[in-house]
């Protein structure tokens, strides 16, 4: 499933990569009366706020110099979003709580997060 807005080029983008799997799209649009009726709104909502937070990050780098590089982002920035970054929602904690990092301090909340992934890959 792909959930997006009603940007004109969405469809495109969803044809050009149906050849690596089937796609069911989704369009959520906004009414003139302020009204979405579509049960898939709260997605998008999600998926707008986190770009809402990628947005400036990405704008420093003016662009990536490799495919490699922007993969490296991607994964960098999706680790802060979601296991180190506060969220006003729960209490200025992350989205996903992992038992033993130290929160407190964000080098060591790095650290502990590089700690605990090498540890689990490595098993």
């Amino acid at each position: 499933m792909v959930v997006t807005d009603g940007l004109a080029s969405y469809p495109l983008a969803i044809q050009l990569i149906q050849n690596k799997g089937q796609f069911q799209h989704c369009k959520v649009i906004e009414l003139k009366d302020g009204k979405v009726k579509n049960q898939y709104r709260r997605y998008k909502n999600l998926v707008e706020n986190y770009y809402s937070m990628l947005k400036p990050y990405y704008h420093r780098t003016r662009g990536f110099g490799s495919f490699a590089g922007a993969v490296t982002f991607s994964v960098l920035f999706t680790l802060y979003y979601n296991y180190l970054h506060p969220s006003d929602r729960f209490n200025d904690r992350p989205i996903i709580q992992i038992d033993g990092l130290n929160y407190s301090h964000p080098v060591l909340s790095w650290k502990g997060l590089i700690e605990k992934a090498t540890r689990h890959y490595w098993k």
